[in-house]
């Protein structure tokens, strides 16, 4: 029986170890995969950074146009302020959330703007454009490195960074010389905010009293941030309406006046 035993516990200590050697093989295998991913990809991302010229169309989500906003889009590339490349695309469809779009401009500069313009003359300056590196990964990590692809979400539209996202609520008329809207999630908002001494808790309130009649509640409408014009200062929010639209309302930081519901933001702007 001790034979028995000691042959059974003999075995199942080879066996043992050589599991260890297998797995310790693997993980060695796997650790120099990383290794050499990551060597790999460090080369790639010199590469991609030293490359100069955009060669892929940019992406970008259209949020809260209508139809006829998206009836014309003209699109110029700015390069030291002058239009090197311009072109201009009809009928965009729009759909139901967002409308996805890809920029019909290749082969630009990446320190190069593009201005798009819509039929109701909203202006939107897209620059920042940037090439990142990714990886392929397999049941146990990494397997490769991937060619240079454009961010969509490095860059910087009008006064909204790291977003492909093209809203019309912050866009600008060419008669807005000295018009900037800010993002509620920018910390330039967050400062000025703080500079004026204003609590946003406050357009809560009076939206909530004004324009939902519920002394109670407390809701203020989506945060878009604030308008700054050259002598006042305006919150911005915005209203669902039962058509699935969105209509803005502004309450000014000093005197807490609130505006009329603008339906077509920021092209009627009182």
């Amino acid at each position: 029986m001790n034979t028995y035993v000691k042959i059974f516990f003999k075995t199942l200590l080879i066996v043992s170890l050589l599991l260890l050697i297998m797995l310790g093989l693997i993980f060695f295998s796997n650790y120099q995969k990383r290794r050499s991913i990551e060597r790999k990809l460090i080369e790639k991302s010199k590469v991609c950074s030293a490359n100069d010229t955009i060669t892929q169309y940019p992406i970008i989500e259209l949020s809260n146009f209508t139809e006829e906003d998206l009836a014309t889009l003209s699109f110029q590339v700015l390069r030291n302020s002058r239009i090197v490349k311009d072109t201009t695309i009809f009928n965009v469809k729009k759909e139901k959330y967002s409308t996805r779009l890809l920029i019909p401009v290749i082969n630009f500069l990446k320190t190069d703007t593009i201005l798009v313009t819509t039929k109701s003359n909203l202006h939107y300056k897209i620059s920042n454009f940037k090439y990142v590196v990714g990886t392929y990964h397999g049941m146990f990590g990494p397997v490769g490195v991937s060619d240079c692809e454009l961010d969509d979400n490095s860059m910087i539209i009008n006064t909204v960074e790291h977003t492909n996202v093209v809203s019309k609520f912050y866009g600008v008329l060419l008669s807005e010389n000295n018009t900037k809207r800010i993002p509620a999630s920018s910390e330039k908002c967050k400062a000025l905010l703080k500079k004026v001494n204003f609590d946003t808790k406050r357009v809560d309130s009076i939206i909530a009293n004004d324009i939902f009649q519920s002394r109670r509640g407390k809701y203020g409408g989506i945060d878009y941030g604030l308008e700054v014009t050259k002598n006042e200062v305006f919150c911005i929010r915005g209203i669902q309406t039962d058509y699935n639209t969105i209509d803005i309302i502004k309450v000014n930081v000093k005197t807490g006046r609130i505006s009329k519901r603008l339906e077509n933001y920021p092209v009627d702007n009182e």
